[in-house]
């Protein structure tokens, strides 16, 4: 599994508020330890420069925001939080979290109509890590995620998030594989 839409209940407005609140507070960033080199880094493909990569950094949102979270959506996980990607960035380049094993996503801004999430495979002797070369890549599948709708994904194989220049926003809760495996036998 990649991805998979999930029937869970919408953020309530109230939180929603929350959250947004936190779009411009970059100093709530919790998770710039796991970032590395994925902000700012070059991307090329077709032999040709392609943009530059945003990276995303996590915001706390509220404490009554993660209790929320834990009383309608999953019990236990790693992290929550309101990702913010830079609106000069088109892409967020293809790569592999650092600080989970799975997301779920609730998406309040796409950063476009067609914002699209990418899942790649490495091609023969190309190393798994944050990749500046898609040409170094076979696409596996692509998905456009609705506004305010629950997914999961795969935040462990290649992915890369596409066509956000108008800026995305979307709470974000990390997930190990032993928290993935104990919310899908309680969905």
């Amino acid at each position: 599994m990649l991805y998979q839409q999930l029937d869970l209940p919408p953020i309530p407005d109230d939180l929603k508020e929350q959250a947004w609140s936190r779009v411009n507070q970059e100093s709530v960033i919790f998770n710039r330890h796991v970032l590395g080199n994925s902000h700012g880094r070059s991307l090329f493909k077709d032999g040709k420069f392609f943009g530059t990569s945003t990276g995303l950094g996590l915001r706390k949102i509220s404490d009554e925001f993660d209790q929320w979270i834990r009383s309608n959506i999953v019990l236990d996980f790693l992290h929550v939080g309101l990702c913010v990607s830079d609106p000069s960035m088109d892409h967020s380049g293809p790569h592999r979290d650092q600080s989970r094993d799975y997301a779920l996503l609730y998406l309040l801004q796409a950063g476009s109509d067609n914002a699209t999430t990418s899942y790649w495979r490495e091609k023969p002797g190309v190393a798994a890590k944050n990749h500046s070369d898609y040409d170094d890549l076979d696409l596996l599948d692509q998905v456009v995620i609705p506004l305010e709708t629950w997914y999961i994904i795969d935040a462990k194989t290649t992915h890369s998030v596409e066509n956000i220049k108008q800026g995305r926003i979307t709470v974000q809760i990390g997930l190990s594989q032993v928290h993935k495996e104990q919310f899908m036998a309680n969905m």
